[in-house]
């Protein structure tokens, strides 16, 4: 659940991040990683560091396991549109990152937070491909992307969604037509207009007898229209 913040506590911690950032880029810690990961880096730490706060309401001081994990398996999936790459930077360069910030003494849990992080790096790799976890939007830029829209290209992005939002109204139009179609209307049952003649009524063939020693004896299911 996202967390109610301050906006303009959230900008200094923008800023923070900013600059922690530069520094990590001239560190000991930065230098191992491979050029994918360090291409990607600046990315990773400011959207985690924002989706901490913003959803989880933690500063870098108060980051922890449990925070982590949440923001890192279900709100970087569902909120982040971006290809693999991404996604196999983010454990390494966190990792990276949480030791370069123990040096700094700006946290004193980087050990917890590797460790967890190292944990659930799979499972974070498995959501993130995962449609089934993606948010609205990012469903929906991921088919952009797929089919080759440039998301910088306005008129791009104005026809595929004029496309998107067609296919999705002849997909809810299918589904209304199939249920119609499989739906079992419920039969009416006929009302019986019919009255069942007495044993001691006189036989409605006009024999003059009573019905049980007429047409009576032969058939008991015989009856009449009133």
């Amino acid at each position: 659940m996202e967390q109610e913040f301050s906006e303009e506590e959230r900008e200094l911690l923008i800023e923070k991040i900013e600059a922690w950032g530069a520094d990590f880029v001239s560190s000991d810690y930065f230098s191992p990683l491979s050029e994918e990961q360090k291409e990607n880096a600046s990315f990773v730490i400011q959207s985690f560091s924002d989706y901490m706060y913003s959803y989880q309401g933690v500063t870098p001081s108060d980051w922890n396991p449990s925070d982590l994990e949440e923001v890192c398996v279900e709100i970087l999936p569902r909120k982040i549109s971006a290809e693999a790459d991404f996604y196999r930077s983010v454990t390494p360069v966190l990792l990276a990152f949480f030791a370069f910030l123990q040096t700094k003494g700006e946290i004193e849990n980087a050990n917890e937070l590797c460790k967890r992080l190292s944990a659930i790096d799979a499972q974070m790799q498995a959501s993130a491909n995962d449609p089934r976890s993606w948010g609205p939007a990012k469903g929906f830029m991921m088919q952009a992307l797929a089919a080759g829209v440039d998301p910088a290209d306005r008129n791009q992005m104005n026809q595929f969604m004029a496309k998107y939002n067609e296919s999705l109204m002849q997909s809810r139009d299918r589904s209304r037509s199939s249920a119609l179609e499989s739906y079992r209307w419920p039969v009416a049952t006929p009302m019986r207009n019919e009255k069942k003649i007495g044993r001691n009524q006189f036989c409605p063939c006009q024999s003059g007898k009573k019905y049980k020693k007429c047409c009576g004896s032969q058939s008991s299911d015989i009856s009449v229209s009133s």
